[in-house]
């Protein structure tokens, strides 16, 4: 925060109020013993939006020097260098080892002035199906993470929408067979079973259609579906 031009007493007024949060339970209007919590203050991912600008200027910047070049949505469309989503990030750069050398530099130079530290494990380049496997072995060599030609789904959606609509969002399909699977749905009454079906099912595939537009196939077999599991005899 120091780096991006936040003043003194605001970032120590940050990190004092991170630094010491506790929390108490009242139970039957008595107050329990204080606690820390496991997973940090609730502060702190809001403090990643802030961060988060660091990478989006190095990016902008590497852009117009031509140091990577992004990749385009259409022939004269918008270059996108980078996608935010929360505490996510995804980084377009071309498949050379001159293009993943700068990429590599942009990481480096973002955990210095951002004092946070990439979890390279949990990260995974991806590749265009024309990119050959020895070039695939040379850019995860490069960048030090996994690397993959064929990445089903991002934060559960489909990554690729091609031509078969179909088979890309069977994903989805697939997602609630498994939520049903965990629960023994088949010994609900009607009415929990429609409970189960708007506060769980129809969750599913309404974060889908929030990103693309799906087909009327897709939705007469998702409410065939809900019927099916209606009218399901008990055993």
């Amino acid at each position: 925060m120091l780096e991006i031009g936040f003043a003194n007493s605001f970032v120590d007024l940050i990190s004092r109020c991170i630094g010491s949060v506790n929390y108490l339970v009242c139970l039957n209007g008595e107050r329990g013993e204080q606690f820390k919590p496991m997973k940090g203050d609730p502060l702190r991912p809001y403090l990643f939006l802030i961060s988060s600008e660091g990478i989006s200027s190095l990016m902008r910047l590497a852009l117009r020097e031509g140091t990577i070049k992004g990749a385009r949505v259409c022939q004269k469309g918008l270059v996108l260098t980078h996608i935010l989503f929360a505490d996510d990030c995804i980084l377009f750069g071309n498949a050379t080892e001159r293009g993943a050398q700068n990429l590599k530099a942009i990481l480096r130079e973002y955990e210095i002035c951002s004092a946070q530290c990439i979890n390279f494990e949990k990260s995974i380049a991806y590749f265009s199906t024309n990119v050959r496997k020895q070039r695939l072995e040379q850019m995860g060599n490069i960048l030090k993470v996994r690397t993959l030609s064929n990445l089903e789904k991002y934060l559960g959606l489909p990554n690729m929408v091609g031509r078969d609509k179909k088979r890309t969002f069977q994903i989805v399909k697939d997602h609630m067979i498994s939520k049903i699977n965990g629960w023994s749905i088949k010994h609900l009454s009607h009415g929990r079973k429609e409970v189960f079906i708007k506060s769980v099912l129809q969750v599913i595939p309404t974060y889908s259609m929030a990103c693309f537009f799906v087909t009327e196939v897709f939705l007469f077999g998702i409410g065939k579906y809900y019927g099916e599991i209606l009218v399901a005899e008990e055993s």
